[in-house]
């Protein structure tokens, strides 16, 4: 099977947003409260965010099969002349291990690459075991984090980063 990866734009969020809520019940049970789940799906994949966070310079990519399915996204932004961050990674659970994570954080790289030396960061909940994928990718921890995203919810991340 083979797949492809294209930038997204206004077109695309219905399927963004489609993704993230079959995506993030699957990966985050164990991580996270339901009513946090779904205080973040709201926060960050309404159609009204996505089309802002598009807006403010959130390059988005899909991955999609040789049907046009999607079955992933990844988003990132420069922070500065230098910086980036990769905002969001986030493959169908069921295609887990085949190698889509990696292909879009290559097509990140590969991307930003083009600003000459840089350097991308990221946020990884600490229990999250796609830590163990992002060390695979390159990236180390460079501090812990702890943020009051509002609600009485808080993110408990890993800051990583690696030079590009």
């Amino acid at each position: 099977m083979s797949r492809s990866i294209r930038p997204a734009g206004p077109p695309d969020i219905h399927t963004i947003r489609s993704l993230a809520h079959d995506i993030w019940p699957k990966a985050y049970a164990t991580m996270i409260t339901r009513a946090q789940l779904e205080y973040m799906l709201d926060w960050m994949y309404s159609p009204e965010s996505l089309q802002q966070q598009m807006q403010e310079g959130h390059q988005f990519l899909l991955v999609e099969n040789d049907s046009d399915e999607a079955l992933g996204f990844a988003a990132y932004r420069p922070l500065s002349d230098t910086q980036w961050k990769l905002e969001k990674l986030y493959v169908r659970v069921e295609t887990h291990g085949k190698g889509l994570g990696k292909m879009l954080v290559e097509n990140v790289l590969q991307r930003i690459r083009q600003n000459g030396p840089t350097h991308l960061e990221l946020q990884v909940n600490r229990t999250n075991p796609a830590v163990g994928f992002y060390r695979k990718m390159g990236f180390e921890v460079l501090r812990e984090a702890n943020f009051d995203i509002g609600n009485g919810f808080w993110m408990n991340d890993y800051i990583m980063g690696r030079s590009v």
